[in-house]
């Protein structure tokens, strides 16, 4: 029978991201982002505090397939979202004070996102989620929302990113468990990652193949760097997936 736990860990430790100059790199960017935040944000705000979330907080990250190294931030607004019932008033405070940081500022649905650019393609990127800390039921609510977002896609969220890091932290007692369960953990992401870079590939093969966009865009695929990186990055992704998978 194969080793499959073998294959695992060969796998873990070509995804698992643990250059100590790329944390760094993040931390770094994180800093910055969060100090222009202090100094430019509005007198209208609310006070807020940050935290770190996501699988830079849990330990768990991965290397990205496409190059672009990114880091989750939290801010927690004191304020109870009955009181601001269009939560993109609360996010236009994060993204007022940010959008002049870099030329790639946006304001997504759960997040607003400050990228840097290096060589005209991205390579780091932090996204800030805005909460609503002061609620009458105890609970964090997520801003969600674009600036030119309808009602209907405009809404506080229920979403605990706090208790589900001390609860990834604290799921195994038994070191050599937690250590595989956070494998297992990267296994996912990096899954979940060549997925969605497959799919973007595969629109890009199917947006070619019509003739009309290829006769005036075919240059578009040779030139586009992150798409080869993807391409690259599933390959190899696939691999190793399928050895200790199967």
């Amino acid at each position: 029978m194969a080793d499959i736990q073998k294959y695992l860990e060969e796998f873990h430790e070509k995804i698992k991201l643990a250059n100590a100059d790329e944390n760094q790199i993040l931390r770094d960017k994180r800093d910055i982002i969060l100090n222009k935040l202090e100094s430019k944000i509005c007198t209208d705000a609310a006070y807020y505090s940050t935290f770190n979330q996501g699988s830079y907080a849990m330990g768990t990250g991965i290397t990205p397939i496409d190059g672009e190294f990114d880091i989750d931030v939290g801010i927690k607004f004191d304020l109870s979202k009955d009181n601001y019932p269009d939560p993109v008033v609360v996010k236009k405070w994060v993204y007022e004070a940010l959008k002049d940081h870099t030329n790639n500022v946006v304001m997504k649905r759960p997040c607003v996102t400050v990228t840097y650019l290096e060589n005209g393609v991205p390579s780091f990127h932090v996204d800030l989620a805005i909460y609503s800390a002061e609620n009458a039921d105890g609970k964090l609510y997520l801003a969600k929302g674009k600036l030119n977002s309808s009602e209907d896609n405009k809404e506080w969220e229920v979403s605990e990113p706090l208790k589900l890091i001390e609860e990834i932290k604290n799921k195994f007692e038994d070191t050599n468990d937690r250590a595989q369960f956070k494998r297992v953990l990267r296994s996912t992401q990096r899954s979940n990652a060549i997925y969605r870079a497959t799919q973007k590939q595969e629109f890009y093969h199917r947006l070619y193949r019509t003739s009309k966009w290829r006769d005036s865009h075919c240059h578009i695929l040779w030139v586009d760097k992150r798409a080869e990186n993807m391409l690259a990055g599933c390959y190899s992704g696939h691999q190793y997936v399928y050895s200790f998978a199967n």
